[in-house]
């Protein structure tokens, strides 16, 4: 074989290799970022559902506790008024002494 058989070779050979499909980085960039928003559209459903959930949590909790939050209210303003009349007693006390 000659040198310009052999160049000739060699370039076929090259124009062959040359016609194998070559990837496409714009559609492989495009499977990724179809993945990413598929990912964030499961991410954003989970995240609803957990907030539905924690809001039906927080109505129940406020449900069951109101009555003692509303106790716990009113024990507090008598411990106020008990202190305020403490407070008073020993200002008359003092006033007697």
């Amino acid at each position: 074989m000659g040198q310009e058989e052999r160049a000739l070779a060699a370039r076929r050979g090259l124009a062959r290799a040359s016609g194998a499909p070559r990837p496409d980085p714009a559609a492989d960039a495009q499977a990724r970022l179809r993945a990413i928003l598929d990912e964030i559209g499961r991410l954003d459903a989970e995240i609803e559902a957990v907030s539905a959930d924690l809001a039906d949590f927080s109505r129940r909790w406020e449900r069951a506790l109101s009555d003692v939050f509303q106790d716990l209210g009113a024990a507090e303003r008598l411990v106020r008024r008990l202190q305020a009349l403490e407070d008073g007693i020993a200002a008359l006390a003092a006033e007697l002494r």
